[in-house]
């Protein structure tokens, strides 16, 4: 039952990808390589904030090598996605380079360097109003009780069993996910 809210989710999304009606994947099909062979990615004095200012990551310095395996770790809110959405050409830098093999990345060319990457975000859609399983307004001291466990109680504020402040990080939206779960 406390699956149900992704399952409609899921079947919403998958019934508007089904309207593109795209064709089936022929191995003919052209795959342009504008960066064939690349060697080495670069993030040299990258940096990103948000429009509102609220966050803003770098000057970042960094460099994969192919092949090479990366793991991004950190504190909910301390930049992780927003490294992979900058790395993966989702997000613009605001100041900075991005460099394959010591070349600038041409911004008239973002489609080609984002198809280097294969990503999968877990993006959580909030709603403000807090319901049960039954989808009755939830119980306040559980909810209290859960945020104090998830260690969000002084991220969310709550007013009558709406949450006021939707303005969270992707992994504190995800704790609330749990939380309604």
């Amino acid at each position: 039952v406390g699956a149900l809210p992704t399952l409609l989710t899921a079947q919403v999304a998958f019934n508007k990808l089904n309207k593109f009606a795209l064709a089936p994947f022929k191995a003919e099909f052209p795959r342009p390589q504008a960066f064939p062979n690349w060697q080495t990615l670069e993030l040299r004095n990258v940096t990103f904030s948000y429009q509102d200012n609220a966050f803003s990551v770098g000057p970042i310095n960094l460099t994969i090598k192919r092949g090479e395996l990366l793991f991004l770790i950190g504190g909910n809110g301390s930049g992780k996605s927003t490294l992979a959405m900058l790395l993966t050409g989702l997000y613009q830098p605001q100041s900075g380079e991005i460099l394959l093999d010591g070349k600038p990345v041409s911004g008239e060319q973002p489609e080609d360097y984002r198809k280097l990457f294969s990503a999968v975000f877990t993006d959580v859609w909030l709603f403000d109003q807090l319901l049960g399983p039954e989808g009755q307004p939830a119980n306040p001291q559980l909810v209290e009780k859960w945020l104090a466990q998830l260690k969000m109680a002084h991220k969310l504020e709550l007013s009558n069993g709406r949450i006021v402040n939707l303005k969270l990080s992707k992994g504190q939206k995800k704790r609330v996910a749990l939380l309604l779960a």
